[in-house]
C-alpha cells in the first residue's frame, strides 16, 4: 500500500519527468506485485506528453500476464487526450477481452481520451455482443455526451 501511495502521489504531481519517468519504468520491469505495476502504468501516462519513453512502456504492459498491471496500462493510455490517435488503436482490442474489468478500463480509457476517433470505437464496439451489460452504462455516456456537443 506504501508503494502505490508514492506512485499515485508521482503520477499526480505530473512533474520532474526526469527523475519519475526511471522510477515508474523501473518498477513496471521488475515489480512482482500486479497492483503496483497497475499503479506505476496509470501513473506513467500522466507523463504521457513528456517522453517518448512511455508509450513503449505502456504498450509493454498491455501485455503482461497479469491483468491488474494491464488495467492500469489502459488508464495511463487514457491519459493521451493531446495525442489520442496514438493510442485509440492500442486501446481499442481491450474492448472485447474475456475480463469485464479490462473492459471497463479500455473504455473508461477511451471515454477519457474525448477524441472522435476514441468515440468512434467506443461506439464501435456497443454492437459486440459481449459489450452489454459490461460497458453499456460508458457508452451510453459517451452517447449522450455527443448529442450533447451537436445540440451545443
Amino acid at each position: 500500500r506504501v508503494r502505490a501511495g508514492v506512485l499515485s502521489a508521482l503520477g499526480g504531481t505530473g512533474k520532474r519527468p526526469d527523475l519519475a519517468i526511471p522510477v515508474l519504468t523501473n518498477i513496471l520491469e521488475r515489480d512482482p506485485n500486479g497492483m503496483v505495476r497497475r499503479d506505476a502504468a496509470d501513473a506513467l501516462g500522466s507523463f504521457a506528453n513528456d517522453s517518448d519513453v512511455v508509450v513503449p512502456e505502456l504498450t509493454k504492459t498491455l501485455k503482461d500476464p497479469d491483468w491488474q498491471a494491464r488495467e492500469g496500462a489502459l488508464s495511463g493510455l487514457g491519459k493521451f487526450q493531446n495525442k489520442p490517435d496514438m493510442v485509440v488503436s492500442l486501446i481499442t482490442p481491450f474492448l472485447y477481452d474475456d475480463n469485464n474489468v479490462i473492459q471497463r478500463s479500455a473504455a473508461y480509457a477511451l471515454r477519457d481520451l474525448g477524441s472522435p476517433s476514441s468515440y468512434r470505437a467506443l461506439l464501435q464496439a456497443s454492437n459486440a455482443p459481449s459489450s452489454w451489460p459490461g460497458i453499456g452504462d460508458i457508452i451510453y455516456e459517451v452517447r449522450q455526451k455527443m448529442n450533447h456537443d451537436k445540440s451545443q
